[in-house]
């Protein structure tokens, strides 16, 4: 399946927003397009943020048509500091770049699991550990009962297909 994240190259804009807010987006630098000019305005998009000091942020945004285009932080995956918070800029001028980052391509890699390998099953409990694929196929024998299936890092959208089979010592007709 693909991303489901736009990718474009060369998408770069300034900002000399500071704080953890939304960002409002000076015009692309020579060389560089706009986000809302190449990927449009109102789609998840994935990026990469660096603060005028060094500091940095990947996440998903989503960007807004205006006088000046804005761009809003809604989901950070990680940043410099270990955390998942939006890093708070500084004065000075930050670029935002849009991004194919790690889990964009985990995304796009399908997914085979087993029980040695992203599922587990204990006490009724069937978990697929989905790690970040949005294309899954699992494969379980059935030893026990199944009273719950939980799905785990799972992206926004994700296909999961389940085969589960079972030891005909365990069928009682």
């Amino acid at each position: 399946m693909p991303n489901a994240n736009p990718i474009a190259n060369r998408v770069r804009q300034t900002t000399t927003t500071t704080g953890t807010g939304a960002l409002s987006l000076a015009a692309a630098p020579t060389g560089a397009r706009g986000i809302v000019s190449t990927v449009g305005a109102g789609k998840a998009i994935r990026y990469k943020l660096e603060a005028s000091n060094g500091a940095w942020e990947i996440g998903v945004g989503t960007a807004t048509a205006g006088s000046p285009d804005t761009f809003a932080r809604t989901t950070i995956l990680e940043n410099s500091l270990g955390t998942t918070a939006a890093i708070s800029l500084p004065a000075g001028t930050h670029t935002l770049d849009l991004i194919v980052d790690a889990r964009s391509f985990n995304e796009m890699t399908p997914r085979m699991l087993g029980l040695s390998n992203g599922v587990t099953l204990a006490a009724g409990v069937l978990t697929l550990d989905c790690m970040f694929s949005c294309d899954v196929a699992a494969s379980v024998a059935v030893t026990q009962n199944i009273t719950q299936i939980v799905l785990s890092n799972v992206p926004e959208r994700c296909d999961v297909l389940l085969v589960l089979t079972q030891s005909l010592s365990l069928i009682h007709i």
